[in-house]
């Protein structure tokens, strides 16, 4: 169901956070439904905002009950930078709204709707700030990581971290959902975030073919780009050095032998064409043999 459209970008909601939705409104939240569908639109709004900004074009978004989801026209974390100042700006938005009401609630007038917005919108930047994929906290993270050990590695580190959380999470939620109201969101939470986490992981691939892919467009376009040495065994396949290709920089490839007697130099598009040609199990040394015939 399509809420509202902002720029040609559909923002819809969840059925089953209508059902959510209707029954809080059923049993006499209907307050307190106003106040978080606010705070989820101005958390996906802002993250519209820098989107927007950066050039990344956003086809629609989706409210959950714990967040929401954002459907890309095109990947953004080929480009790590933009993939942080655009995921950073929804818990921000979250956290700037509750200091507003905390001062609001401390100098002028406190009142339970007051109260209520600041627990809302600490709730949801706590929430999407954990290092966890899909939230804006774990993709805040990787983009991160993926300056020094590259998208490939990143995503399993978050990955580590996602399954760590997320089962503490269920655990937790397991523990109390008999004691507390919110034990079985908690439990449903941390089995949203394995499920949505495992589809990131597949994405990853995606993404890494993508970073090499447009990098020669990049480079042609800005005329310059970093470079990044990489020195390998002779016996090291084309696949360990791709595992650590960075993203934004230019990769040259040392070839050494045991010894460490330099054997011969390869190019990114020279690994990139004998991993499509002799295929990603290639040793480098086989493919500088390639390379000299």
């Amino acid at each position: 169901m399509t809420l509202i459209t902002i720029k040609g970008i559909k923002i819809k909601i969840n059925i089953f956070f209508i059902i959510l939705l209707a029954i809080y409104i059923y049993i006499g939240y209907l307050f307190d439904v106003f106040i978080i569908l606010f705070s989820l639109i101005i958390h996906e709004v802002s993250h519209i905002i820098m989107a927007v900004k950066k050039g990344i074009k956003i086809d629609e978004i989706c409210l959950l009950p714990f967040g929401g989801f954002i459907k890309l026209k095109s990947f953004i974390s080929d480009n790590p930078k933009k993939e942080i100042l655009t995921c950073i700006m929804g818990p921000l938005s979250n956290l700037i709204i509750a200091i507003i009401f905390i001062i609001i609630n401390e100098c002028f007038v406190s009142i339970y709707m007051v109260k209520y917005i600041v627990r809302i919108n600490l709730f949801l930047f706590t929430l999407n700030m954990l290092p966890v994929l899909p939230l804006d906290g774990g993709r805040i993270i990787r983009g991160i990581l993926s300056y020094n050990i590259g998208i490939k590695l990143a995503t399993k580190v978050i990955m580590t971290l996602t399954y760590v959380i997320s089962t503490l999470t269920i655990i937790y939620g397991s523990l109390n959902v008999f004691k507390k109201n919110e034990g079985i969101y908690m439990i449903l939470l941390g089995v949203y975030i394995v499920i949505a986490a495992r589809k990131e992981k597949d994405m990853a691939a995606f993404i890494f073919i993508k970073q090499i892919l447009t990098k020669k467009e990049r480079i042609l376009k800005k005329g310059v780009m970093k470079a990044h040495f990489l020195v390998g065994l002779k016996s090291v396949t084309i696949k360990a050095i791709l595992d650590s290709f960075l993203p934004g920089k230019y990769h040259i490839i040392i070839v050494i032998d045991n010894s460490g007697t330099q054997l011969g130099t390869l190019n990114e598009e020279e690994l990139i064409k004998g991993a499509m040609d002799l295929g990603i199990y290639v040793t480098l040394e086989k493919l500088l043999i390639n390379k000299k015939k």
